[in-house]
């Protein structure tokens, strides 16, 4: 463990880990809709007033989770307005049954939808390199 005067951070959704540890818990709920775009913005690297006007469906359709809002604003990032409208239907166009049926008991399935974005966007060679790894 972390000696003084050191902190560990442990991410994790199993709460019995932090308890484990005896540690203190900070839980990360769903996002309003106006966090959700607050973090789309901060992670694309835009103002609030200069989202397009495709971020309030982006961030519905992360689910309002704010892994999957930073992973979607990571990849929109520099990108023009365009691109936005593209990883929207993609997001809209995932198979949620066919991640469901996958992992049938993670409660979080617009965060796997927006991991499998994020691997589909990748140019083939980063997206093989990436596979790999996982």
């Amino acid at each position: 463990m972390a000696g003084n005067p050191s902190q560990l951070l442990i991410t994790t959704r199993d709460s019995g880990i932090v308890t484990s540890f005896g540690a203190v818990e900070h839980s990360l709920n769903l996002l309003s809709p106006d966090q959700a775009l607050t973090l789309l913005a901060d992670w694309s690297g835009r103002t609030l007033d200069t989202l397009p006007t495709e971020a309030p469906s982006v961030a519905a359709e992360c689910g309002y989770l704010p892994l999957a809002l930073s992973m979607a604003g990571a990849m929109l990032k520099g990108k023009p307005d365009t691109r936005w409208n593209g990883i929207l239907r993609r997001l809209q166009n995932a198979d949620l049954d066919k991640i469901k049926q996958q992992f049938p008991d993670y409660p979080y399935p617009n965060l796997l939808k927006t991991l499998q974005v994020s691997v589909e966007v990748l140019e083939p060679e980063l997206r093989e390199r990436y596979l790999d790894f996982a």
